[in-house]
Formats: C-alpha cells, structure tokens, sequence
C-alpha cells in the first residue's frame, strides 16, 4: 500500500503527517527500496549484478552498499566481485542472492 500500487478503499495513510495520496507518485517510488523475496540475479559478475542499471559507478558508493547490506562473503568467492555467479544465482545461496538485491538497492 505504501508503494501505491493500490489506493485503500477506506482509511488514509500518512508519512510524515502527509498524505501518500498528495506525494506524487513517482517521487513517492524513487524514496522507497522494495526487496522482493524472490530476487532477480543473472548470468554475470558478481559486479554486473550489484551495478545492473547504474549508470555512474562510484567504487565507494558500492563498497558502503555491501558493508550496509552485510555482504562478507565476497572474500570467499575465487574473483570476489569479478566472479561469475550462475543464471538466477545458482552458485549462490538464497540469502547470498537475497543480500545482493538489498546491496543493489543501497547502492541506487
């Protein structure tokens, strides 16, 4: 509901005492993450997976996603970001894949 994808059929809902309805939605979207449990990885580097759709990359900015989303893994990888991680993540696990898409959403 947050998110806008439906409007309540009763009731308000408020952030920060204002309306969702009177934010406009794009502005609404671009403030919220949205983690599904089901993550989208593909076929690529590690890398490619957590930059997908960046189009200016800051090495900091990324380095601070995967401290921020707890990301410790990487030193156990053969390439560490450079490693190719399978189709849907099939070299990784579900909370490793999960981990991924919480990092790609801070580094946005």
């Amino acid at each position: 509901m947050i998110v806008r994808f439906f409007d309540p059929q009763e009731g308000e809902i408020f952030l920060d005492e204002i309306n969702i309805k009177d934010i406009k939605l794009l502005s609404l979207r671009k403030s919220i993450l949205l983690i599904l449990h089901e993550n989208f990885v593909f076929n690529g580097t590690l890398y490619d997976n957590l930059t997908y759709g960046a189009t200016n990359i800051n090495i900091d900015d990324l380095e601070n996603a995967l401290i921020n989303a707890h990301i410790d893994f990487i030193n156990k990888l053969p390439y560490g970001l450079n490693t190719i991680i399978g189709e849907g993540g099939i070299n990784l696990s579900a909370g490793e894949a999960q981990r991924i898409a919480l990092a790609r959403a801070f580094f946005k």
